[in-house]
């Protein structure tokens, strides 16, 4: 540090700077560096040095400090001497990609026991037990070892990879930001991210491990608790339309992990999920509910796609999957009646809240929450007897722990990762051209007196002076659509698989009525099946079970609230019209990209 003594900062700053006190801490700053040294040298020593004019070593200081050129004093060439020897004892980065363990899962699959399992120490004890071997397929294969040291019983291994286990419940901050952070500062490290993974933040997780040069290594349970449940539900008021939902785990196993949080004493949870949690059981659900559209095959085929795409460090062509073991049959037993259509009822009402068709779902929550209780309770010792110990799953988890850094060490994994940089998708949607729905509006008004009253409390129609962001005031939204999916309930991947084809087709909805209130206001809409032109594309359905077009908001309401429109029909809180005649509206399937 040359020249950053308190006297030389002091003189050097105009003491009538008002932001004295803060220039002078910057300055200070420079000594809380991570480095090998720190080293005050006068300003000086420098005042008539020069570097280079030596001819017979070129001017190389690296090869002869005496280059430098006299200065008065011999501080100057013997930093540089000093500093030539420090850099040759400086220890060589290390450049092993490490890896990340997240767990896509819910709450109460035993996430925080296998955790809490890993250490430098647990690893050793297991590389004690284990050798591995390199198959002829490029495979690896453990067999036993003879065990520790025999005369002290000390491990013969060394794990020296750094450990690090994150839990997110203890974190005061954004999580994925600080692993992250701690990924790129301990690269070769195996990093456990003790936190429930849902389909979001998947892709994010793919490009942290592109980052830091990481293995992407989703932890999953066996496949009798990874199976896919497929749901059947009434998607209209009157029951007369069903839609499928698939989820990719299985409700024995939803049913099990409800078991473990209402089991955990209460106010012991750090992330205050236990058995005095109100609602407990309905977080769990909604947990469950999260991963909705994904079979278990596309739980791994997705997660295998976003390592790829991001460019993280593979183990041959391979996502490295870590299995743990959940049930102890792999067919395990049917659940009772009784807790399968309770089950079933809760999932089917988070999904409704979920979708904004329920817009108040609390006291019907609260009655599901109380008969989910019960029934577990009632079933307690059947679903304890399915799993298999915490024992049995955490031996096998450092297994397969030590199998991946094993290979890390064994495979050749040159060249660097190369990270996505494409454009966070906000919402998928089809425009519509905002004069084309008001006009729309216009032609029925004329035909039902309701219409034509509720466009007269709304003002006068103006697209040029509408904003679509103004949420204090009444408004028409300018930016009129059909929102198919939104970032919140899909990952960034799935997104682009779903829709990335169908960027920019064209295709027609149709209007069949108009919902509104005081508060709020928008058209149902049919979506079709296919894009518009000789090349027609197959379109999937909105993610909104409410599809439509939102066209007025009121005073600080914000356009999200007209999913629940079709709820408060219902409960006699909006008026739907039905329009005799359908209407169509040219669209366009668009990415709203986050600036």
């Amino acid at each position: 540090l040359v020249g950053c003594d308190d006297e030389v900062i002091d003189a050097s700053i105009d003491i009538s700077m008002r932001d004295k006190k803060k220039q002078k801490g910057m300055l200070k700053g420079w000594r809380k560096c991570k480095c090998k040294t720190v080293v005050d040298m006068p300003q000086s020593c420098f005042s008539t040095a020069s570097v280079g004019k030596d001819e017979s070593c070129d001017g190389d200081v690296d090869k002869d400090p005496s280059s430098l050129s006299e200065s008065g004093s011999e501080e100057l060439p013997a930093l540089v001497k000093k500093l030539i020897t420090l850099s040759g004892s400086l220890p060589k980065a290390d450049e092993r990609p490490g890896a990340l363990l997240f767990f896509p899962g819910i709450p109460g699959s035993g996430k925080s026991t296998l955790c809490g399992a890993v250490s430098t120490e647990s690893l050793c004890a297991k590389l004690d037990q284990m050798d591995a071997h390199m198959n002829d397929d490029g495979k690896i294969s453990l067999s036993k070892k003879e065990g520790a040291n025999e005369k002290t019983g000390e491990s013969n291994s060394n794990f020296d990879r750094p450990v690090i286990v994150r839990v997110g419940d203890a974190v005061k901050e954004k999580y994925w930001p600080l692993v992250k952070r701690e990924r790129l500062e301990h690269k070769p490290s195996l990093y456990v991210a003790d936190k429930n993974s849902t389909p979001t933040v998947w892709n994010t997780i793919a490009e942290v491990c592109a980052e830091s040069r990481g293995v992407f290594a989703p932890v999953l349970p066996d496949s009798a608790a990874l199976s896919t449940t497929t749901l059947m539900f009434a998607a209209s008021a009157d029951g007369s339309y069903k839609r499928e939902y698939v989820f990719p785990f299985s409700l024995q196993y939803l049913a099990v992990c409800l078991s473990r949080v209402l089991q955990r004493p209460q106010k012991s949870h750090r992330g205050k999920l236990d058995a005095a949690t109100d609602n407990a059981c309905m977080i769990v659900v909604k947990f469950f509910c999260l991963y909705k559209g994904l079979t278990a095959d596309r739980v791994k085929e997705t997660c295998e796609d976003m390592a790829n795409e991001a460019g993280t460090v593979q183990i041959g062509s391979d996502t490295f999957f870590i299995t743990v073991p959940f049930f102890v049959d792999n067919s395990p037993r049917d659940l009772p009646k009784d807790l399968h259509d309770a089950l079933v009822d809760a999932i089917q009402l988070q999904c409704k809240v979920d979708s904004g068709g329920q817009a108040d779902g609390a006291p019907i929550m609260s009655e599901i929450e109380t008969r989910l209780r019960s029934l577990i309770t009632s079933h307690l010792d059947m679903l304890q007897a399915l799993t298999v110990s915490k024992e049995a799953s955490c031996e096998s988890f450092l297994s397969q722990i030590v199998s991946l850094t094993n290979s890390l060490d064994s495979y050749d994994i040159s060249g660097e990762s190369k990270v996505a940089s494409l454009p966070k998708i906000k919402i998928v949607s089809i425009d519509v051209n905002a004069t084309d729905v008001h006009h729309t509006l216009k032609d029925a008004a004329a035909s039902d007196s309701s219409i034509a009253e509720f466009l007269d409390k709304g003002g006068k129609f103006d697209p040029s002076s509408i904003d679509a962001d103004e949420k204090k005031t009444a408004r028409y939204i300018k930016d009129t659509h059909v929102t198919m999916v939104h970032c919140s309930r899909s990952s960034q991947h799935e997104m682009r698989q779903r829709f990335g084809s169908l960027e920019g087709s064209e295709l027609d909805v149709v209007v069949n009525g108009f919902l509104f209130n005081d508060e709020i206001a928008a058209l149902s809409v049919e979506i079709p099946g296919k894009t518009l032109g000789n090349q027609s594309l197959d379109v999937p359905p909105s993610e909104n079970e409410f599809a439509h077009i939102t066209v007025w908001c009121g005073d600080g309401v914000e356009a999200v609230k007209s999913n629940s429109l079709p709820s408060m029909v219902e409960k006699g809180l909006a008026k739907k019209v039905n329009f005799q005649n359908r209407v169509s509206l040219h669209g366009v399937l668009r990415f709203w990209l986050t600036e």
